[in-house]
């Protein structure tokens, strides 16, 4: 007789949460249970989180972060500070856009350094790139894809909340709530298993009407197939064109995660790469073997490609015109340079990229600086302010595209690391990013 022991990320296999927990096996279940419970009791009461931060007070956190007098703060709450609210634009009510957002696996920006007609490692999206808007002073949040995914989605530092109890609490810091309250179908799309990290679980509860993952996914496209990861990101992004295409009297929120460029780099086989020659320059300085070059060189060539391929067939449909699409990294790649070494810029291991395609009609203005510096918890305040009229949102990020800033308040922030413009004195950004991480803390810690 044998039996198997399915782990927690395996047993996704249906819509319907019923036959999910007939799959789990209860040896398995009852370690996720204690690992849980442990997590659980981790709790700190809120004097505890002001004295590992050193600060006196919330109202001396707000001021620093918001560089405003603390007497100002007096007779408010901290989340007065924390939720914004978006312009009413009569435009936007009647012509609401589609928001697409990609996280894609280690799509660092170290590589593009590396791009040539010799060493394509952009493909399709090359002309996309130059079409429009192309931010790389750009940090990702963390140095993991669970915990960037987080950092983006619900605006919560490290620890995730996904291995604990409290993903199934729903938090008004979700991304998708504004877009939720605007009436959109909200919709999270991962190439993988969506029962990784339990985000089957937690999704749901964070204003997602929709969340899927590669079993569905191979249901519906033709001919997909997967590797180890989950289905190739071709075919998630022929998902997200088939779901983007799906007629509705709503617009839709579509944010999706690929898997594809990690290792071990499997691509499909009937994927002909553009050029991929190695310079000697670059083969002196990678830290792998050849071979692993290649192939990660060839990985990272086939997701921006396939994501090119996409962009190109809506940018050449009428969904073009009324859909924004935004795409960044989780992390860099860490496979083939040697970021650990002393002589090695900072920036230069924790940088992302961040493509933004916005149509005519929604950007309103044309003179976007894209050198400011930013990283993850600026997105979605620039899509909210691209998209929505007159809805509050959870921010401790800037909008990119604000034209009344000064690109000196632009900055990035990578777990210890942060960098800003270089007019944005030390000492106060330093006191900033302190603040910031506070804050996070501090509002997850209230629930």
């Amino acid at each position: 007789m044998e039996f198997f022991l399915f782990s927690i990320e395996d047993t996704a296999i249906s819509n319907n949460k019923f036959i999910n927990l007939l799959c789990q096996n209860g040896f398995i279940t009852f370690e996720a249970a204690v690992k849980e419970h442990k997590k659980s009791r981790e709790k700190i009461s809120n004097e505890q989180l002001l004295a590992k931060y050193n600060y006196p007070s919330v109202n001396q956190v707000i001021a620093d972060f918001y560089q405003i007098p603390e007497d100002s703060i007096k007779d408010k709450s901290y989340t007065d500070f924390l939720f914004k609210k978006t312009k009413k634009d009569t435009f936007l009510e009647e012509n609401p856009p589609n928001v697409i957002f990609i996280l894609a696996e280690s799509f660092g920006n170290y590589y593009l350094k590396f791009h040539s007609k010799g060493l394509n490692l952009l493909g399709d999206f090359e002309k996309h790139i130059k079409e429009d808007l192309f931010f790389q002073n750009f940090l990702s949040s963390t140095r993991g894809t669970i915990f960037s995914l987080e950092s983006i989605l619900l605006n919560k530092n490290y620890p995730p909340l996904s291995d604990t109890k409290e993903r199934f609490n729903s938090y008004k810091s979700s991304v998708a709530f504004p877009f939720y309250k605007a009436g959109y179908e909200t919709i999270f799309i991962t190439g993988g298993k969506i029962a990784w990290r339990n985000l089957n679980e937690m999704l749901p509860n964070q204003y997602f009407s929709e969340s899927y993952g590669q079993s569905v996914i191979l249901k519906n496209i033709k001919g997909s197939s997967t590797n180890t990861w989950g289905v190739y990101d071709e075919f998630l992004f022929d998902e997200i064109y088939r779901k983007l295409s799906e007629k509705s009297d709503k617009p839709k929120l579509i944010i999706a995660l690929t898997t594809t460029n990690h290792t071990p780099y499997e691509i499909p086989d009937n994927y002909v790469p553009y050029s991929l020659k190695i310079h000697d320059s670059i083969k002196n300085i990678i830290i792998s073997n050849n071979k692993i070059a290649e192939l990660s060189f060839k990985s990272y060539q086939y997701t921006n490609d396939k994501f090119g391929k996409m962009l190109t067939k809506i940018k050449s449909s009428n969904l073009g015109k009324n859909t924004i699409i935004g795409f960044s990294g989780d992390h860099n790649s860490y496979t083939l340079f040697p970021f650990e070494n002393p002589d090695t810029k900072e920036i230069n291991k924790h940088s992302v990229p961040f493509y933004l395609y916005v149509p005519k009609k929604y950007i309103r203005d044309n003179t976007v600086n894209t050198k400011r510096f930013g990283s993850h918890k600026d997105i979605f305040p620039t899509l909210f302010n691209l998209s929505l009229s007159n809805q509050e949102y959870f921010s401790l990020g800037n909008n990119l595209l604000e034209k009344n800033a000064k690109d000196s308040l632009f900055y990035g922030v990578n777990g210890s690391f942060h960098i800003g413009h270089p007019k944005f004195p030390k000492d106060i950004l330093d006191k900033k990013v302190k603040a910031y991480k506070f804050l996070s803390d501090y509002y997850f810690n209230q629930k």
